[in-house]
This record gives structure tokens, sequence and C-alpha cells, in this order.
């Protein structure tokens, strides 16, 4: 039986949270945060060193859900590995209103979800930083096999981001789709292959109204879609 929020839940008032070198094993969620859920007002979060088993949630993000309000969030070393979610970010689920989001250094492995298979970002007004990570052997139903983004108005850079033997069912972007609105992209020293999806774009899916998009010193290879464009498909 999973209760209604996860392993952990804190909603609360906060000026810095830090949690460090913990374990969430097989835990679920009826809602949201299988494994931990953090809605803070005002503050700085850090995690460091922490592990995601078997996690699951209904809604969104199955090992770690964050819905926060004019805050920092760094997730450093972090582990997800066979999480999912039925809607939102299989592994971790980045809600609104975040400030400045950090994810350095994390592995996602299994993970699956209808949106974001491995990771779910829906934020605006903010900057996303994605470094040092691997995404492998995830899946998204209907948008992005391994990573999506939902943003408006948020500077986001993906700089040494592997993602491997990723898939979308009928997802546009077998490995990461990018919907944003009024937003920098930049990619960088990061890698796709053998992904694939029955919509667009079997590595890459970039839509919706971007004011800039870099790709740059990147490899994309063996990917695939039985829609438009096998490696990329891009719209503005």
């Amino acid at each position: 039986m999973y209760f209604f929020i996860g392993g952990i839940f804190i909603f609360q008032y906060c000026d810095n949270f830090q949690l460090i070198n913990t374990v969430f094993n097989d835990c679920g969620a009826g809602n949201v945060g299988g494994g931990l859920a953090l809605m803070f007002f005002n503050l700085n979060t850090y995690l460091s060193g922490i592990s995601f088993y078997s996690c699951i949630a209904a809604v969104s993000g199955g090992g770690f859900h964050s819905t926060q309000g004019n805050d920092n969030l760094m997730v450093v070393g972090t582990n997800f590995t066979g999480c999912g979610s039925m809607e939102n970010g299989g592994g971790l689920r980045l809600g609104s209103a975040h400030n400045g989001v950090h994810i350095v250094n994390c592995v996602f492995d299994l993970c699956s979800a209808d949106k974001g298979g491995s990771l779910q970002v829906d934020t605006a007004n903010a900057y996303v930083y994605i470094a040092g990570t691997n995404i492998s052997r995830s899946s998204g139903v209907t948008a992005g096999g391994a990573v999506q983004f939902d943003t408006f108005n948020v500077n986001s850079s993906l700089v040494g981001v592997f993602v491997v033997d990723c898939e979308g069912t009928t997802a546009n972007g077998g490995g990461i789709q990018l919907l944003s609105d009024n937003t920098h992209i930049i990619i960088a020293n990061s890698s796709v292959s053998n992904c694939s999806t029955e919509g667009n774009g079997g590595g890459i899916y970039v839509g919706e109204r971007n004011d800039y998009l870099l790709v740059q010193s990147s490899e994309f290879s063996k990917c695939s879609s039985q829609g438009e464009g096998g490696m990329y498909f891009v719209t503005f």
C-alpha cells in the first residue's frame, strides 16, 4: 500500500535544507514523490549522494518530486534506478518556480514515465544546468524518452549529458524533448545514441519558440524515428 505522498514529505517555509548519503528503496506514493517530495518556499536545497531504487509515484517524480518557490536546488552525485511514474518524470520531476537548478554527476537508469522517462522539468523564469549526467534504458510514452522540458523564459544548459538506449512510444523525442518558449538552450559536449521513437526526432525534438539554440561539440548516433527527423526535429 502506498501513501498519498512518498517516503519523505516536507512542506514548510525553510531557509536551507540538506540531504546527504541517504537511500530510498522500494518506496511509493499515490500522488507525487515516490521516494522524496519537497514543497518549499524561499530556500536553498542541496541533495548529495542520494540513491533512489525502485521508487514509484502515481503522478509525478517516481524517485524525487520538487515543487518550490524562489529557490535554488542542487542535486549532486545522485542515482535513480528502476523508478517510475504514471505521468511526469520517472526518476525526477521539477515543478514550478525554481530560480536556479543544478543537476550534476547524476545517473538515471531503467526509469519510465508518460513524459520524461527519467527527468521532467516544468518551470519558468529560471536557470537549469545539467552536467556530467548519464541517462540510460529509460522510456517515455507521449513525450521525451529520457528527458522532457516544458519551460518558459528559462536558460537551459546540458553539458556532458549522455543519453543511451532510450525510447519513446508515441513521444516526440526518443532521447530528449525540449518544449520551450522565450528560452535559450545550449547542448555541449554531450551525446545521444541508440534512441528511437514512433513520433518525431529519434534523438532530440526541439519545439515551441526558442530565442537561441546552440549545439556544440556533441555526438548523435544510431537514432531513429518513424516520423520526421531520425536524429533531430527542430521547429520554431
